[in-house]
C-alpha cells in the first residue's frame, strides 16, 4: 500500500513546487543553510504523510491526500525555521554574544 502511495504521489511532482512557494513566502533562499534544514523537514513531513495516509482508508481521495501533505509541509517548515538557529535565539534571550567556532583557528 505504501509503495503504491509513493508511486501515486512522488515527492518531486507533489511537493517540490509547494516547497519552492513556501520558501519564497517565508524568505528562505535556496543557497542558505536554512533551506537545507527546511528541505529535510519537508521530506520528513512527506514521508510521515504518505505512511499515515496509506493506513487510513478514508484518505484515499487524492484531494485529501495532497491537502494533508501540504498542511504538514507547512507545519514542519515553520518549525524548521523557528528552531534552525537555536544558538542565536539562546544568546539573544540571555544577553550573550554568539561565537562561531569555524571562524577561529586553534
Amino acid at each position: 500500500m505504501i509503495d503504491r502511495m509513493y508511486q501515486r504521489y512522488p515527492f518531486d511532482e507533489c511537493c517540490m513546487p509547494y516547497l519552492k512557494w513556501l520558501c519564497r513566502r517565508y524568505g528562505v533562499r535556496q543557497n542558505a543553510y536554512l533551506y537545507q534544514e527546511c528541505f529535510d523537514a519537508v521530506m520528513l513531513s512527506y514521508l510521515y504523510s504518505i505512511c499515515r495516509c496509506s493506513l487510513l482508508e478514508d484518505r484515499e481521495n487524492e484531494r485529501h491526500v495532497t491537502a494533508y501533505i501540504k498542511k504538514l509541509m507547512k507545519i514542519y517548515l515553520i518549525a524548521a525555521i523557528t528552531i534552525s538557529d537555536d544558538g542565536r535565539n539562546l544568546c539573544r534571550e540571555n544577553g550573550f554574544r554568539q561565537i562561531n567556532c569555524d571562524d577561529y583557528r586553534v
